[in-house]
């Protein structure tokens, strides 16, 4: 049910951001108290926000009558005012403004990024792209595109020094050996690298960093 898109509670961090939960196990531990366990963090794009969580945190359930509000590209950036309604009965609603961020708009952030040696002392890079229209999915086929023309940027660090940026329009990408010896003085051992989907109207979005030794 979880892996469906059932059992999802947003959680306020201490930064003030909400993140999306889901969690496969619930335990009454005494009346009004549950213990949530087996969790699944950063749902529905908020894996950038994930943050510490103190007691007292405010929590509501994310429901199947939660549903996005479609927002023009020229309003990004901009607080608007919106009308809420507590239910049918509610008449008069009450206005509450609402930050429309360029980030809920970016490409999410690519997941299960490999990276090895190949025989001819390249590296090899690949990783899987995510859609914010599939809304976690978890199905083998591959989520659909948000951004077209498809395109991804892969920065490699030493430290926190950029050494190489990769543009490519696959989710793969190769670090060949004379780019290596140019970037670090021989094969390269030890350095971090991002991986981002580039957006042609936003830019590069949200970036999964990892760490590469060998």
């Amino acid at each position: 049910a979880v892996l469906a898109g059932g059992n999802r509670i947003a959680v306020e961090t201490d930064a003030g951001a909400w993140e999306v939960i889901g969690f496969a196990e619930a335990e009454l531990v005494e009346p009004g108290i549950y213990r949530l366990s087996r969790l699944l963090r950063g749902l529905s794009g908020t894996d950038a926000v994930i943050g510490a969580v103190s007691a007292g945190c405010r929590v509501t359930g994310v429901g199947g009558r939660v549903s996005a509000v479609p927002v023009e590209p020229g309003w990004l950036g901009e607080a608007r005012g919106i009308r809420v309604y507590a239910g049918s009965a509610d008449l008069v609603g009450q206005m509450v403004s609402a930050v429309t961020s360029v980030a809920a708009a970016l490409p999410l952030a690519p997941v299960h990024l490999r990276a090895a040696r190949q025989a001819d002392g390249s590296i090899g890079f690949s990783w899987i792209r995510r859609s914010r229209a599939d809304d976690d999915a978890w199905g083998i086929a591959e989520p659909g595109l948000d951004a077209v023309p498809e395109r991804y940027r892969l920065s490699v660090f030493d430290g926190g020094t950029t050494k190489r940026v990769i543009d490519t329009g696959m989710a793969q990408a190769s670090y060949s050996l004379a780019e290596q010896v140019a970037d670090f003085g021989g094969a390269a051992t030890n350095f971090s690298y991002s991986v981002a989907q580039v957006s042609p109207v936003l830019g590069a979005g949200q970036a999964r960093e990892q760490s590469y030794g060998g």
